[in-house]
């Protein structure tokens, strides 16, 4: 919670909850442990940014946000990895937004949130 606050704290839902295979159940009271991929993204939105949850971590290192390509009308300009200081490389393609995570990042099992300005 320490880490990734800002992009839960005060935000709100984003135009879509998130994008990616896994479904929840949808039950009230149903606590079942979801196996992630990392195409799972969940989003919130506050102060012009928003956030997105990758909900497993990418072997690779690259999240790849379909969300938010060009075709989104939205244009970004930074990519940040709450946690971490530097900025991140990322590549905005008509159908997605590749973001390459830091190689001496390392995950600690937990979603980790990106601050899309």
């Amino acid at each position: 919670m320490k880490t990734n606050g800002e992009g839960i704290y005060s935000t709100r839902p984003w135009i879509k909850y998130g994008e990616g295979p896994t479904k929840g159940q949808g039950r009230a009271f149903q606590e079942k442990r979801l196996e992630w991929t990392k195409e799972d993204f969940r989003f919130t939105q506050k102060d012009g940014k928003i956030f997105a949850f990758q909900m497993k971590y990418p072997e690779d290192h690259r999240a790849i946000i379909k969300s938010l390509g060009l075709s989104s009308g939205i244009s970004v300009k930074e990519v940040r990895l709450l946690g971490f200081e530097d900025e991140l490389e990322f590549e905005q393609l008509d159908s997605t937004l590749i973001i390459k995570l830091p190689e001496k990042y390392c995950s600690t099992g937990y979603p980790h949130c990106f601050c899309i300005k």
